[in-house]
């Protein structure tokens, strides 16, 4: 992996590395930890302080308490990040963006093996103002760790194949089994080269079996993970899962083809731009035009034939598994993000420079344009374009220091979606080192309108990110005097909408409780509430 580099060579790497860092360190702190980045903070704990291994073999452990149980990400990188860095929304989010710059760089690495000098800088200009990358470089989330060990794991695979070399075989066995430690989606990538080796065996007498030796040592290594893996995705197949309340990937109801072009869409100009747009029809074009280009161009070559299969098999094994069970998330294929720009980068590669120029101008534009709807958090309104993402979340930081003033011990706080109590956890052990408030927010009470809308049931989230919940008569509810309820929706982050699902909720309370005032903090809105008689 040693490049030696010439002095244009550096002065070109640097600025595309400047330029990336630019755009992920802008409003870096714009907005309040949303649910997921909150629950990662909170969730981070010491790489040896897991329960047992034995856990592993009860299935209701991980089924229903199991989140992301071997995750090294939380695991480990979190938690001492923040042991030496700190916690706030900027230096927790920094990782990412240290993360996703490396990428960068690496991404000219691999491109440069792969192919040319040329192609590289035309990869990491086009990785560098991606706005889907740059989404993940500013969320603390494992997602740019995942596509930093995939560079690095396609790296080091494609160099054991060419050069059979064993430290390559060994760096490769170590960055893809901290990838799938990492999260579980990196299996897909794994299972690609796995499956890449075996169907091109005639080319790889030589590597054939180191390369199985290795992908073996790596399945035995990883067998604690699939423990978890597999009872979690047959229970997900098996069963009907409320998205209300669970946390598996059933977001959407179904899949079809539309969600392919819209992984490209989403690969060339981000969630934040409308495909059906000039904007998002004309990246999605431009960038698969090119896309084709560069696989027609090499499409004899062993370096286009691993990267195109390394980024057709994962898409379509998920496909497959969603005409079952819709688990289409686009942001499971974040890793594969700089194979699909390689080649993008391999059909630029064949223009001239004179026609080269003028259209990495015109795919500047329209990135900066993804990119001014990103800042602004402006998303599509079709569900479908963005599945699992929504609005950022404002002001729950201003409204867990108001209620850490105004709170009194003995009073209830209920929340009308999950959406605000991982966050509210956050800001107030965060900030606050007040027993009866932490004791309270930490129990983390969400009220649901029953089946028949007829009375309220409650759930408590004491536990890290619950896989599943078990919903209890809300009854209790009226026994406390004085209530704080914040309202918000994942939805939509306008509270003034009163058509909103969540304010069958503030009927439904309103026959026990009286509604002495209500206040706007951003995108929540926070209720008093005081008892009846």
């Amino acid at each position: 992996m040693r490049i030696v580099l010439s002095n244009k060579n550096t002065y070109i790497i640097l600025f595309v590395l400047l330029a990336g860092s630019i755009l992920r360190i802008y409003q870096l702190d714009r907005y309040d930890l949303w649910y997921d980045e909150s629950i990662r903070a909170i969730d981070a704990k010491p790489l040896f302080s897991l329960p047992a291994l034995k856990k592993l073999l009860d299935r209701e452990f991980v089924i229903k308490y199991n989140q992301d149980y071997l995750a090294l990400y939380n695991h480990s990188f979190v938690y001492y990040w923040q042991k030496i860095f700190g916690s706030s929304e900027s230096i927790l989010r920094f990782s990412s963006v240290l993360l996703g710059i490396l990428t960068i760089y690496f991404l000219y690495i691999l491109t440069k093996h792969l192919f040319n000098k040329r192609a590289a800088y035309i990869s990491i200009f086009l990785l560098s103002i991606s706005p889907f990358h740059i989404h993940y470089s500013q969320e603390l989330s494992p997602y740019v760790l995942i596509s930093f060990f995939s560079c690095l794991s396609f790296y080091c695979f494609f160099r054991a194949t060419v050069v059979n070399q064993k430290r390559y075989w060994l760096f490769y066995l170590i960055f893809m089994t901290l990838n799938i430690y990492n999260h579980y989606i990196a299996l897909l990538l794994f299972f690609s080269l796995l499956l890449f080796l075996v169907i091109k065996y005639s080319r790889f007498k030589q590597v054939l079996n180191p390369g199985l030796l290795t992908h073996a040592i790596i399945l035995i290594l990883i067998i604690p993970s699939l423990l978890t893996i597999l009872p979690l995705l047959n229970f997900f197949l098996k069963y009907k899962i409320p998205f209300s309340f669970s946390e598996f990937p059933c977001w959407v109801e179904k899949i079809n083809w539309q969600n392919i072009i819209f992984t490209i869409k989403n690969f060339s100009i981000g969630y934040h731009i409308n495909f059906y747009s000039f904007v998002g029809f004309a990246a999605t074009f431009v960038y698969l035009i090119f896309f084709m280009l560069g696989i027609f161009k090499h499409i004899n070559t062993y370096t286009t034939q691993l990267v195109i299969f390394s980024l057709i098999f994962p898409i379509s094994v998920l496909f497959l598994i969603s005409q079952i069970k819709a688990c289409y998330v686009y942001r499971y294929f974040f890793g594969l993000l700089p194979f699909f720009l390689i080649e993008v980068a391999m059909g630029l590669n064949r223009l001239r420079i004179f026609f080269l120029v003028p259209l990495l101008a015109f795919i500047l534009v329209l990135n900066l344009l993804g990119l001014k709807n990103y800042y602004n958090d402006v998303l599509t309104s079709e569900y479908d374009q963005r599945i699992g993402v929504v609005e950022k979340l404002d002001g729950i930081e201003r409204l867990a220091q108001f209620i850490s003033h105004t709170f009194r011990e003995g009073d209830l706080i209920l929340h009308t979606c999950k959406k605000t109590v991982y966050p509210l956890k956050f800001y107030i052990n965060r900030d606050y080192n007040l027993f009866a408030l932490t004791k309270e927010v930490n129990r983390g009470k969400v009220i649901y309108a029953s089946e028949d809308r007829s009375h309220l049931m409650s759930v408590d989230y004491m536990s890290t990110h619950p896989r599943l919940v078990d919903l209890e008569e809300g009854r209790e509810l009226a026994k406390y005097p004085e209530v704080w309820l914040i309202f918000s929706s994942f939805t939509s982050r306008d509270v003034y909408k009163e058509d909103f699902p969540e304010y069958l909720m503030i009927e439904l309370i309103k026959r026990d409780y009286i509604i002495k005032w209500h206040k706007d903090f951003g995108d929540l809105r926070l209720y008093s509430l005081t008892l009846k008689g």
